[in-house]
């Protein structure tokens, strides 16, 4: 396709419409769907650690070893939110435990309390 239509403000448009009739026909998956697809992910990036690492160096300038540690943290965070994901009961969890951390959860967990959707605070 011509990049010149491509980047024509009408042609996005109707692609974020499009885009958007398609997310409202999606269905819902349920929590042992959902469970498959945080496992699958945790898997995938255990079997490409190194080039996900070396992304991770790339992009922000992390070292070969912090980069690791992180790398490491998303696939335990991924398997963690699907062993989760089969006890969905709109709670949120925590997988960080540094004390800023501590503060942003106290506050969601405030804002919950006064009535707001706890939907919108959890994994």
């Amino acid at each position: 396709m011509n990049t010149a239509l491509r980047d024509h403000p009408a042609f996005r448009a109707e692609a974020l419409r499009l885009g958007g009739e398609r997310a409202t026909r999606a269905r819902t998956l349920d929590v042992f769907e959902r469970s498959q697809i945080l496992e699958r992910a945790a898997v995938l990036l255990r079997e490409r650690f190194e080039p996900a690492s070396d992304l991770i160096s790339l992009e922000s300038g992390l070292s070969k070893q912090d980069s690791r540690y992180e790398g490491g943290r998303v696939a335990d965070v991924f398997r963690f939110a699907s062993i989760e994901a089969l006890r969905d009961d709109a709670q949120r969890f925590s997988c960080r435990s540094d004390a800023a951390w501590q503060k942003a959860s106290r506050v969601l967990a405030a804002r919950a309390a006064r009535g707001r959707d706890r939907r919108d605070h959890t994994i």
